[in-house]
């Protein structure tokens, strides 16, 4: 069976690299009417949406989900973040379809899961398989539809991928209908205006007009003085029956007739996906979480989804006037559009520089060296040069166990992150038990801080962030909390017992996560992680017989600070 596989695979494989999908294969993996809350490429955090987002049936969890075509279960990921209880079914046809937070499995995985994790004494799995051990049918029950992981209410993150690359390819490209008959909305749009040597001077927004399915913008001409010129748009799909504002598909630039820049949302590698943050106004989206479609391209963006573009898409001024038509449209060709005319004035603006000490290379690797601080960003951390601002600064408050690293701006994004170290102050008056506990934190601008991670060498912190801000060195000596919320010494009655774990510093994803681990008369039992709301849940089973036990439950943070909650309960 498994040479079959491969040998239909990789047949399949050329033929969608000719652009010649395999139309009809996949089914919806649902059984109901299709509702989208999230389409292919829609612009996220640091991110382009890799599927579909399915809505339940009745808004909440429980509708059944079933596998998209014959194939197998080649994956399991259960995970307190990201897509939380998550299936990979790979087919015989060159793809794979991905599940992502899922309420439970089927049965039979249920089981296999849980053997598993028992037998490794850990609730986190990332499980790989064989086409023997799950065997499917295209319409086989695979689970049940949920919420777990990083979501925020009941649904289906659907994906398909290229099974051999792992490239995210638009599931709405194989033939899955869904009715919609509403073109996409414009909301408003950005002129960007920059100087000869290529630096921004300007932007703004302009307001449009709506007029059925096209728009204007009052007074239809924008007078531009830049010696190049860029745009931008904010634009959303709407489905019918569903009041989301969904990602489009596809926008085309067109000057005096002639296309010169567009995108389309069909395919996107999974390492590719970080790219986000080239493509979209950075400072707007974190400034103020709008999120605007750029017609150009920076320097650093290496995204292939830019076809039939000429250039990185800025308009060079020439003292004209250019007729621009802008096309919107979604994935069922629905199609809005934008018309106005851009006039050149000769005047030009020189940009004003911004306080700056470094001047960055996008495409080589850049290193600061200082006596309190060292900066290294590698080769292509950054999508174009930038003149950046970096210095410490001197700060006693209580709790900072070094000067604050002034790093830049957090307007700007980071493609990779980058290697920060801070020198500790008076490393010599601190003891071993506090140098054990240090960390480095970001702080932003409402005081709040966050742990990055942070590793001692010497006399120094060091760490890799993925942002830049406020950077400083902090001492975390608070045990973690644990609050029960379904407890009680008489047990017999409880399907369940759930508790809250927290600690007092919060961390990135990268920084790492509460451990933690739990025993009933010795022996370790399984809580499922719920990071969203920070809760571990304990289901009982057979194996809890009735009569007196005891629960041994221990907790530990990033730094080794332990709390433990230890009781007798009846069952």
């Amino acid at each position: 069976m498994r040479v079959l596989y491969i040998i239909i695979g990789l047949f399949f494989s050329l033929v969608a690299h000719g652009n010649n999908l395999p139309v009809g294969f996949f089914d919806w993996p649902v059984k109901h009417e299709v509702r989208l809350s999230g389409t292919f490429g829609e612009l996220r955090t640091n991110h382009f949406h890799g599927g579909l987002d399915i809505k339940s049936k009745n808004g909440g969890s429980g509708d059944q989900l079933y596998s998209a075509a014959d194939g197998y279960i080649s994956r399991i990921s259960v995970q307190p973040h990201g897509y939380g209880n998550a299936l990979y079914i790979t087919h015989p046809n060159g793809y794979t379809t991905v599940y992502g937070h899922m309420s439970s499995f089927s049965k039979e995985v249920e089981a296999y899961v849980k053997k598993i994790q028992y037998q490794q004494e850990r609730f986190k799995q990332d499980i790989h398989l064989s086409p023997e051990v799950f065997p499917l049918r295209k319409g086989d029950n695979i689970g049940v539809m949920g919420n777990s992981g990083s979501s925020e209410g009941a649904h289906l993150h659907f994906e398909i991928r290229e099974t051999a690359t792992n490239k995210l390819i638009n599931p709405l490209l194989f033939g899955l209908e869904i009715e919609d008959v509403i073109a996409p909305r414009i909301y408003e749009m950005k002129l960007y205006e920059f100087d000869e040597e290529n630096k921004a001077t300007t932007s703004k927004s302009v307001t449009v007009i709506k007029t059925g399915n096209t728009y204007r913008i009052r007074g239809d001409t924008l007078k531009t003085t830049g010696a190049f010129w860029g745009l931008a748009l904010k634009a959303y799909d709407k489905h019918n029956y569903t009041h989301n504002k969904n990602g489009v598909y596809a926008m085309e630039m067109h000057l005096d007739g002639v296309q010169t820049f567009s995108f389309a949302m069909d395919a996107i590698p999974v390492s590719d996906s970080r790219y986000l943050n080239a493509h979209l106004d950075y400072r707007e989206r974190v400034g103020h979480r709008a999120y605007f479609n750029r017609f150009f391209k920076l320097p650093g963006n290496k995204l292939d989804i830019y076809k039939g573009s000429e250039g990185d898409g800025l308009v060079t001024n020439n003292e004209r006037f250019k007729q621009v038509l802008l096309k919107v449209l979604d994935a069922n060709g629905n199609l809005s559009t934008l018309e106005f005319v851009v006039e050149e004035v000769q005047k030009r603006t020189k940009s004003s520089d911004p306080l700056y000490n470094y001047h960055l290379y996008h495409n080589y690797p850049n290193l600061i060296v200082e006596d309190d601080f060292e900066v290294f960003f590698p080769e292509n951390a950054l999508y174009l040069d930038e003149l950046v601002y970096v210095d410490m600064m001197e700060d006693n408050s209580k709790g900072y166990y070094s000067d604050v690293l002034k790093l830049h701006t957090p307007l700007t994004p980071l493609h990779k992150p980058i290697n920060i170290a801070l020198r500790i102050k008076d490393r010599d008056s601190i003891s071993s038990e506090i140098l054990n506990k240090l960390y480095i934190g970001h702080c932003d601008a409402q005081g709040h801080i966050r742990r990055v991670g942070g590793e001692l060498e010497g006399d120094f912190m060091k760490a890799s962030v993925w942002g830049f801000g406020n950077y400083s060195i902090f001492v975390d000596q608070q045990k973690p909390t644990i609050r029960p919320i379904i407890f009680s010494y008489n047990a017999k009655r409880l399907r369940r017992f759930r508790f809250v774990i927290d600690d007092d510093v919060s961390a990135t994803r990268s920084a790492g996560e509460l451990k933690y681990r739990a025993e009933i008369d010795g022996n370790w039992v399984l809580f499922t992680y719920d990071q969203k709301y920070k809760t571990i849940t304990y289901y009982f089973d057979e194996t809890i017989k009735p009569g007196k036990h005891n629960l041994r439950l221990e907790v530990e943070d990033l730094s080794g600070n332990t709390t433990v909650f230890e009781k007798a309960f009846i069952k």
